[in-house]
């Protein structure tokens, strides 16, 4: 008798929450849409990349950064743009 009370419970409490019509699908991430690339075609940087610390290169279209002693930081680079 216990546990049919408790599956009646869970059953009821189950569907209460999963008939919810007017609350939106939320998502996360839209993977359907790209927001920015950048193939690195050329041996610098782009001016819209903001260089903080660090030695930044191009090469076979990726980007490689690397620390230098002087700074004592490891490399950053960012890229501003609004999403």
């Amino acid at each position: 008798m216990k546990t049919s009370l408790a599956f009646l419970f869970v059953a009821l409490t189950s569907a209460a929450f999963a008939i919810e019509p007017d609350r939106p699908q939320t998502r996360l991430a839209q993977i359907e849409k790209l927001e920015f690339a950048d193939f690195f075609a050329g041996t610098s940087l782009d001016a819209q990349w903001k260089v903080g610390k660090g030695k930044w290169e191009t090469t076979d279209g990726t980007l490689r950064g690397s620390e230098l002693a002087a700074d004592k930081h490891g490399a950053v680079v960012r890229l501003p743009f609004k999403l």
